[in-house]
């Protein structure tokens, strides 16, 4: 998650700045997103995710950044569901009527 956020913000981050990735509940509480489970309950728990940035213990985000992570966060939620369903077993096939032939 926090490579992708350098992807995002690439020229604004460097791998040496101390990232921490909060969302804002539905009580207004800034809660911490420390791996990809946390992001997937952030997006099941929220209509709207309103992600807030801390680099280094500052806060920094900006409208465009908004957007456009937003896209980025909308893909991992994509491939997270993606992997989520091949973990599933496969659903039996119909059942033929019976039939077994002459």
């Amino acid at each position: 998650l926090v490579l992708m956020m350098q992807r995002v913000y690439r020229g604004k981050l460097s791998t040496n700045d101390d990232i921490v990735i909060k969302y804002k509940d539905e009580d207004s509480d800034l809660i911490t997103i420390f791996d990809s489970s946390d992001l997937t309950f952030a997006i099941q728990c929220s209509k709207i995710l309103k992600i807030t940035l801390f680099v280094n213990g500052a806060h920094h985000v900006s409208v465009g950044d908004v957007r456009s992570l937003r896209g980025e966060l909308q893909n991992i939620r994509d491939r997270v569901n993606t992997l989520l369903d091949r973990l599933e077993p496969p659903a039996p096939s119909p059942s033929s009527s019976g039939d077994t032939g002459p």
